[in-house]
């Protein structure tokens, strides 16, 4: 009895302490970084990362790829059990997105994977330590000395003077250079800055398009509900369920007690406002839509869908 006793006791702690891995790779060749709620993960871009000893809980994951060009990906998900995650990164139109490749019960710590970093105090397992020893011959000073730069009144950068002083001893041979040059600073004005870092994303663009829809001409009412519930669940990743309820509803319309149900299928509140907004243009009593915003937390989410459904 004590040795059964003492052998659940090791595999209840085994069962708590085991932890997630996330993998992604992508076979377009693009490295990338990832990210998540908010922290970076790896300290140089690959085409294949790995993350491990991630807990349980709700994760943000964001793709940046290291080229500046590509598209970053977003994606939210729960782990509330320790899996072994596998995704891909795939590319339609264009547009990147990750596809749930397998998601098993843990095997353990992937050993060659970056360890889970929960804040941005936390050091990066896979950075690269560089070590440098100065030669004892050699010393040298360096001096820069570069002048203010401010904008004009036109919002444009004037040319900057760059003076370079280098001292330099070489096994007792004093050298001394001096070079002066001017650079011609690139000119930007105020409003263009703004007006880029106010640009929205396409991906936002395509969203807004999406969802501010506020006549649909429905062909049939739901008639499936718990059919449709099972197979949104059987999307394991928060914005897939998303989109397989947007591609199944396109077309049909459905109560409000049918939209609180689909409603609790979604864990983060951002996908909950989304997907209120998109089931309240598809409301055959869309005079009780307002009960909808009960399923939100954040009160600001709760005013938005408000404003939404009043216009």
């Amino acid at each position: 009895m004590k040795s059964f006793l003492l052998l659940f006791i090791i595999f209840l702690n085994a069962v708590i302490v085991a932890q997630s891995n996330l993998s992604i790779f992508n076979n377009n060749g693009q490295q990338f970084y990832v990210v998540l709620n908010g922290i970076r993960q790896n300290s140089k871009p690959e085409t294949n990362v790995q993350v491990s000893q991630i807990k349980n809980g709700s994760y943000s994951v964001k793709v940046i790829f290291a080229d500046g060009k590509t598209p970053d990906i977003d994606k939210n998900f729960l782990i509330d059990a320790p899996y072994d995650i596998t995704t891909r990164i795939i590319f339609k139109k264009g547009k990147g997105k990750l596809q749930l490749i397998g998601m098993q019960p843990t095997q353990g710590v992937i050993q060659e994977a970056v360890v889970y970093r929960p804040t941005d105090t936390a050091e990066y397992s896979d950075a690269v330590v560089v070590n440098t020893v100065p030669s004892p011959n050699t010393s040298t000073i360096q001096t820069f000395n570069t002048t203010s730069t401010t904008l004009n009144t036109s919002g444009t950068l004037p040319d900057e003077n760059v003076n370079l002083n280098m001292n330099v001893s070489v096994g007792g041979v004093n050298l001394n250079l001096n070079a002066n040059t001017t650079v011609q600073a690139t000119s930007a004005t105020t409003h263009q800055v703004l007006q880029q870092q106010q640009q929205p994303q396409p991906e936002q663009q395509l969203q807004q398009q999406q969802l501010n829809q506020n006549t649909v001409n429905c062909t049939q009412t739901m008639n499936r509900l718990e059919a449709f519930k099972a197979e949104l669940k059987d999307q394991s990743f928060e914005d897939d369920r998303l989109e397989a309820l947007q591609l199944g509803l396109q077309k049909t319309c459905l109560n409000t007690g049918q939209a609180e149900q689909l409603l609790d299928l979604f864990t983060f509140d951002d996908n909950r406002l989304a997907v209120a907004k998109y089931l309240s243009d598809r409301l055959i009593d869309r005079e009780n839509a307002g009960v909808l915003a009960k399923k939100l937390t954040f009160e600001s989410n709760k005013m938005d869908y408000r404003r939404y459904i009043s216009e």
